[in-house]
């Protein structure tokens, strides 16, 4: 056994302090980064445009499939449909399954747009040792019977120091929707009626899967569909707001309206 006080008992104390200090920070960075998943949160671009006359009595609507050879009964169309319609209702509108009953004709479009390439410099936290005696223990150094440099090698550094760079690169695509209303006019095609407001909404991320992001998107253009932002509006919104579990729970009217012909 080392006499207390000596260079050599300081030295194992030492040592013995800093892997525990390893062991407490591996640790922790392992909680950091394990355990239940954070919620996504994605960032959204919302602008939205109204005639004079706006959305005032133009409630009730028909929902149609910008594109045209779209089938009305289209599941993916039918899907996404339905969801857009729970975040119209919560605006007051209203809709139909039947033309005739429409003021207005709201024509959907959503998507996901070609990929586009990113560069990062990512900073990763590195835990070093160097020499001198320097960091957490450097206050061992001057210790009875040992001279300066006795701990040479076995300082520890500030466990979060930064001193790891890698430039890399990645995809992220631009996932949208976007909803145009039209007037019913007596006389013309669904598709034709003077325009009355349109919204666009997209976000851009590394999920390609629209089905996954666009309650999000519909949550988050909740409060500007008919209306006119004036601007690009962005904000931003947790998968677990509780806009998004609200547009998912309502109720859904899962059957096809019937063909028309526009």
């Amino acid at each position: 056994m080392q006499p207390l006080g000596s260079s050599a008992a300081i030295n194992d104390l030492a040592r013995s302090n800093a892997h525990f200090t390893v062991l407490v920070v591996t640790l922790i960075l392992l909680a950091l980064t394990s355990g239940c998943a954070s919620p996504t949160r994605y960032a959204v671009e919302i602008s939205a445009l109204a005639s004079e006359r706006g959305a005032a009595g133009e409630a009730t609507y028909f929902l149609l499939p910008a594109n045209g050879e779209v089938d009305l009964r289209d599941l993916q169309f039918l899907e996404f449909a339905r969801t857009v319609e729970r975040g119209l209702a919560e605006r007051g509108f209203l809709s139909t399954r039947n033309p005739s009953e429409a003021t207005t004709v709201l024509l959907l479009d959503y998507g996901v747009n070609a990929k586009e390439i990113e560069s990062i410099t990512p900073v990763r936290p590195a835990i070093s040792y160097y020499g001198g005696g320097y960091g957490f223990y450097g206050r061992h150094r001057y210790g009875p019977r040992c001279s300066y440099g006795c701990l040479r090698g076995l300082g520890f550094s500030d466990p979060f120091y930064l001193d790891s760079q890698q430039a890399r690169t990645f995809a992220t695509f631009n996932r949208f929707f976007a909803v145009e209303a039209r007037r019913v006019e007596a006389g013309r095609s669904l598709r034709d009626g003077e325009p009355v407001w349109e919204t666009h909404v997209e976000s851009r991320g590394r999920e390609t899967d629209l089905r996954a992001v666009f309650p999000a998107l519909v949550a988050a253009a909740v409060d500007y569909l008919g209306t006119d932002t004036g601007q690009t509006i962005d904000t931003k919104i947790r998968s677990d707001d509780e806009r998004i579990t609200r547009i998912r729970a309502q109720a859904v009217d899962v059957a096809a309206p019937p063909p028309v012909e526009d």
